[in-house]
């Protein structure tokens, strides 16, 4: 069974519709035939007391039965408003009540859904008159009562996360470009033997293997492994000359190339990163990308 993710909200909220939906019975009882006879017996009894007062007062009962009228009337007004003030009270008493639940709602329901819902209660508070403003609220009710989180996307396969790619290529030509420009047989001076022969093997093997691919479209700087960036960029000459200006603090660095290498070895075996591996995949390969670009300017 799917745990409710408003379970801690619901009697509240419940509590709010239950409310709403008596308020809103309750003001629209009142405009039904049963205040129109109210209102047709007190216009009788005020002409009645209105000839009464004509025949001691003037003498003639049609005069006093129109003053009667027109007092009854007056009352009548001045009644159905404060009637209407009282009901919008209450009315926006249950607005400011589906509000606090809304608050509380709002950390599971999140930002869209919770802003769009503010916006609704918004304008229930905006309406004049009382059953408006609470079939507005119910609107926000319900729709908040009926809410259930998005389905989780199933990942069908365990593709290589686009910032990895990023990542090796954003490294791949800092090494080049900032190497090259100390020296341009840097392939040969700056890169360690062992890293050297291996990524060159590589590139041989390729070619070899699969001839009819063009190898040579691909320098062989992009044969090295992924180990092999943290060697060359702490090389000591290298990283003095070449890369301390670009990241500044070799530490940091070194432990996110770290806890990189793991994630990279995932991906390389069809093996699926956990959304936090992701995250951290992706803020690291931000970081890195970032230093890389601010230096190039």
């Amino acid at each position: 069974m799917t745990e409710d993710p408003l379970a801690s909200v619901r009697p509240q909220l419940q509590a709010v519709k239950w409310q709403a939906e008596q308020l809103l019975g309750t003001l629209l009882s009142t405009q039904g035939g049963g205040s129109r006879a109210g209102q047709a017996a007190a216009r009788l009894v005020a002409g009645e007391a209105g000839g009464a007062i004509s025949q001691e007062f003037f003498g003639r009962r049609r005069l006093g039965a129109s003053i009667g009228r027109a007092m009854v009337a007056d009352g009548q007004r001045t009644q159905r408003a404060n009637a209407q003030q009282l009901a919008r009270n209450q009315a926006l008493g249950v607005v400011a009540q589906a509000r606090q639940v809304l608050d509380a709602a709002a950390p599971v329901i999140g930002p869209r859904l919770a802003q769009s819902l503010r916006r609704g209660l918004a304008d229930a508070e905006a309406a004049q008159r009382p059953e408006t403003v609470v079939k507005r609220v119910l609107q926000v009710t319900v729709c908040l009562e009926s809410y259930r989180p998005p389905p989780r996307k199933l990942v069908e396969g365990p593709e290589a996360p686009e910032a990895l790619r990023l990542l090796e290529t954003g490294l791949r030509r800092c090494i080049d470009s900032r190497l090259s420009a100390l020296t341009p047989t840097w392939w040969m001076d700056r890169v360690p033997d062992m890293i050297r022969s291996q990524a060159e093997r590589r590139k041989a093997n390729r070619e070899k293997v699969w001839p009819w691919l063009d190898a040579g479209e691909h320098p062989v700087v992009e044969y090295l492994g992924f180990p092999d960036y943290a060697k060359i960029i702490f090389e000591s000459k290298n990283w003095d000359q070449a890369f301390a200006s670009v990241f500044v603090d070799a530490d940091a660095l070194r432990v996110k190339l770290r806890e990189l290498e793991p994630l990279r070895t995932d991906v390389a075996h069809s093996r699926r990163l956990s959304p936090a591996h992701r995250r951290r995949l992706e803020t690291y390969t931000e970081d890195i990308l970032g230093a890389i670009r601010s230096a190039s300017k």
